[in-house]
């Protein structure tokens, strides 16, 4: 199977999106999206992202274009998925503890939230499970579905593989039903595009 480099559902571009779209959230990460400053920033023409101009400055003062931990992230699953040819919870672990140690994609790890800092500092509790957040305290629904794509991706025609590696993926660090929903739910629809390109 060949993969045409135009084509938006070719798994590379997939991810490259994946690092664009963070990339360009960057500014706005930790904000609630009815924050004043970022509805303002958001709707003025001048600023840029709604206008097709130059982009400044987030309302938090930071320019667009510098990955998150997210794209890290991604980076070190997508490298676990190949070297252990499938999800395996300890290449994996493995992978993210490299990376936040500071020998993966950009060095040492930066933005990472206090979830992904206790779950990497710690290591996995039995059953390769992350932190406990399923009674009460953090929402975390978003942990592991920033990071799903590779899996989507390397799964696409076995969707029960990519059920259980999604699941796996996302209390890895974030043991919750929301990370886990989450995590499978952009997994599938990654698998979706590319799927939509054979």
């Amino acid at each position: 199977m060949t993969y045409d480099q135009h084509n938006s559902t070719d798994p590379r571009n997939i991810l490259l999106a994946s690092a664009i779209g963070d990339a360009l959230g960057k500014p706005f990460e930790m904000m609630r999206a009815d924050n004043p400053k970022l509805v303002e920033w958001v709707n003025d023409p001048a600023r840029g992202y709604l206008s097709g101009g130059a982009p400044s400055l987030g309302p938090r003062g930071e320019v667009p274009g510098a990955w998150t931990d997210d794209t890290g992230m991604t980076v070190a699953l997508a490298d676990a998925l190949l070297e252990g040819r499938g999800y395996l919870s300890p290449f994996v672990f493995a992978s993210y503890k490299r990376w936040y140690d500071g020998e993966g994609l950009g060095g040492a790890a930066r933005g990472t939230g206090g979830t992904i800092r206790q779950a990497l500092r710690e290591g996995p509790r039995q059953g390769w499970r992350g932190v406990d957040r399923r009674d009460g305290g953090q929402y975390v629904g978003n942990g592991g579905a920033m990071r799903v794509s590779p899996i989507g991706v390397y799964f696409h025609r076995d969707f029960d593989a990519l059920c259980a590696a999604a699941r796996g993926d996302a209390i890895l660090t974030h043991d919750s039903a929301e990370a886990e929903a989450g995590s499978v739910a952009i997994a599938l629809a990654v698998a979706h595009g590319v799927n939509c390109s054979d």
